[in-house]
């Protein structure tokens, strides 16, 4: 990756720059607002790739262990799924929202484009797990594939493997050994850590508020206390060290650059395959005005991991404050495409 230049303890800002870093972090500021008033935006699948929209799980209301694990496994899938660039998957934010508001498979496809919904149903009975699964064709409304796995909850993982190994081949994507070790590499085997990393990210949002960004950032340091070894802990902490500069909440603002860009080389190595490490030390990298080295690894997180909104949506801004506003385009209406009704994320606006 792109080391940045650490020999200068201030931030020099260009006219441009301050114009930029101004009405961007008016735009972010506002953003749950002008999100909720409008979400219309027309968002359709790009070429043949497939558009995967996973439902969350049905269980038995008294099946207490089911209901705990529904919300992980389908999260855990999605982020497995969403690393192949055969195929798109709808963010999970966007996917509680759509359970929220009973979302038909009309609406899934002639609004956001969605090529397959995949649902189902979790169950336990003492130590045994069953999971359910169908796949949809929302041309047709037809099931194209249905599937069961079975066999020890200690193996939920081994199972989600098999699922999605089915899945694939239902969709007609066939793997290269690449793609096949991104697929059953996991960035964490804690649930929790990974929960807790969502929620910081969902914390964190409208960044302009100084207590919502330092509640989140101890969410993340909990994340890296849980598992040291997943990059999440990490760029959670970065990005939260770099929000503050761009707000011009920050009193030591050379101190947090250089925490942020510490964090964010942490998480590239602690695990490099997770992407948002990159993304994260390019925007510190765009506020300290290394805007060459900034946009190099903001463009290598997309191509590591194109279908994280996440990613796409850090592309955008840095883009933007690299004076390259035209380029933030495609990241940031991907950014929506894949996760169209997070409310608390400021897409529209960065657009």
């Amino acid at each position: 990756f792109i080391r940045p230049d650490k020999t200068n303890d201030k931030i020099r800002l260009s006219p441009w720059r301050r114009f930029a870093l101004f009405g961007l972090a008016l735009g972010l500021a506002l953003g749950l607002g002008l999100l909720v008033g409008d979400r219309s935006t027309n968002t359709t699948v790009r070429g043949p790739t497939p558009f995967l929209a996973v439902l969350p799980l049905s269980y038995a209301a008294d099946d207490i262990r089911a209901a705990d694990l529904a919300q992980s496994f389908v999260d855990s899938t999605i982020t497995m799924l969403a690393r192949l660039p055969q195929l798109s998957v709808m963010a999970h934010a966007s996917m509680m929202e759509f359970e929220k508001e009973q979302a038909s498979i009309r609406l899934l496809k002639d609004k956001f484009g969605v090529t397959h919904i995949l649902r189902g149903n979790i169950e336990t009975r003492g130590k045994e797990l069953r999971i359910r699964s169908q796949l949809i064709d929302t041309a047709s409304s037809e099931t194209v594939w249905s599937e069961v796995q079975q066999g020890q909850l200690s193996n939920i993982w081994i199972l989600q493997d098999e699922l999605a190994a089915s899945l694939l081949s239902a969709l007609s994507i066939e793997l290269q050994i690449a793609d096949k070790d991104r697929l059953v590499s996991r960035y964490t085997e804690s649930t929790e850590a990974l929960t807790l990393y969502r929620q910081g990210l969902f914390m964190i949002l409208p960044p302009n508020e100084s207590k919502r960004v330092q509640a989140a950032r101890q969410l993340f340091y909990r994340v890296i206390e849980i598992d040291p070894e997943f990059a999440g802990g990490y760029v959670g902490a970065a990005w939260s060290f770099s929000l503050p500069i761009l707000f011009n909440n920050s009193r030591n603002p050379g101190e947090h650059l250089e925490q942020a860009m510490s964090f964010a080389e942490q998480a590239i190595e602690v695990d490099p395959r997770f992407g948002a490490g990159y993304v994260v030390l390019g925007f510190s990298q765009v506020l300290s005005v290394n805007k060459v080295e900034a946009v190099k690894n903001a463009r290598l997180a997309a191509a590591i991991k194109p279908g994280d909104a996440f990613v796409q949506f850090i592309k955008g801004m840095i883009l933007i404050l690299a004076g390259l506003p035209e380029e933030a385009f495609a990241p940031l209406n991907e950014a929506i495409r894949l996760n169209p009704l997070e409310t608390r994320a400021p897409y529209l606006n960065s657009l």
